[in-house]
């Protein structure tokens, strides 16, 4: 829960709405549950999204929140390579060739109290995503957390997704 409580301000162009006010939230049928800033938006309610993910989003600030339960990948191990990985697996998915990588760190219990019998790492980058395949890419700071559930097989990918530079013939401008 305090892994994915969001209190992130991002430098953008349109104007911030009140992110102080709070909301417990159910992904997956009541499975997991957070607490999100109430300008989230479950996206479900407007397309279509996969079985195995969650997306929630600011339309205004263009930031989204994504979780996904994945197929654990048994041959990366869980240290921060994992996080890497899923890092540049998604960098793929964005056809961005330099992510870059700030940090990558294991969580300390502190840190994630309620995750401290799994192993969690987080890591925070930047890669320029277009949105819709446009052509035009924006600088997106991604904020991303595996949790591994080695139990059930499972890494559990939390990816928070903040804007730090639209471009101006994105049509998130």
């Amino acid at each position: 829960d305090a892994l994915l409580s969001l209190q992130t301000r991002t430098p953008h162009t349109k104007a911030t709405p009140d992110i102080a006010m709070e909301e417990r939230r159910e992904f997956f049928g009541g499975a997991l549950s957070a607490t999100l800033p109430t300008r989230f938006l479950d996206y479900s309610d407007f397309r279509q999204i996969p079985d195995a993910q969650e997306v929630w989003g600011d339309v205004s600030l263009d930031q989204s929140l994504i979780v996904e339960v994945l197929e654990m990948e048994a041959h990366v191990p869980a240290a921060a390579a994992l996080a890497e990985h899923h890092f540049r697996d998604l960098a793929h998915a964005n056809d961005d060739a330099e992510p870059q990588v700030i940090s990558c760190l294991a969580a300390t219990a502190e840190q994630a109290p309620h995750l401290a019998e799994f192993p969690v790492f987080i890591l925070l980058g930047s890669q320029h995503v277009s949105k819709y395949r446009e052509e035009a890419k924006n600088k997106v700071c991604i904020f991303l957390a595996v949790i591994r559930l080695p139990a059930h097989h499972t890494d559990l990918l939390v990816t928070l997704n903040a804007p730090t530079y639209i471009h101006p013939q994105s049509s998130s401008f």
